[in-house]
């Protein structure tokens, strides 16, 4: 799937490197080709573009964070994903992410089914 990217979503973007805004959709298309019923939210003052299934913290999958060398691919809840690869870094109590530096990376088998992970680990709650 190939989804089209809202207004919202580009404006957002054209403030970063065209590479890495074509990082950041590249990892959308990753996200969506995953979980294609997400819901798409744009974070201004938080400068980030998450996706979950409401509208709340709790029910959040993972979150594209740009910044001008990279573009980090968070997961709220990271830090209890069962995941085999050490790919996911960050010392929060719970949040981790995984640091994307190039268009390629972004749909690596390894963080797509980082991505596969977090969505089973989110949808498998009590």
């Amino acid at each position: 799937m190939n989804p089209i990217e809202p207004l919202e979503v580009t404006a957002f973007l054209l403030s970063y490197p065209a590479d890495i805004r074509e990082t950041a959709l590249a990892l959308r298309r990753t996200i969506y080709s995953v979980a294609p019923g997400s819901v798409e939210t744009v974070h201004l003052p938080a400068k980030m573009i998450s996706y979950s299934f409401a509208r709340t913290y709790k029910d959040m999958l993972c979150v594209i964070m740009p910044y001008n060398g990279w573009v980090n691919l968070g997961f709220p809840m990271g830090s209890g994903l069962q995941y085999p690869q050490q790919i996911l870094t960050g010392t929060g109590k719970r949040a981790r992410h995984v640091k994307i530096t190039g268009i390629l990376q972004a749909s690596t088998p390894a963080v797509n089914d980082l991505v596969r992970e977090a969505l089973k680990a989110l949808t498998s709650r009590d």
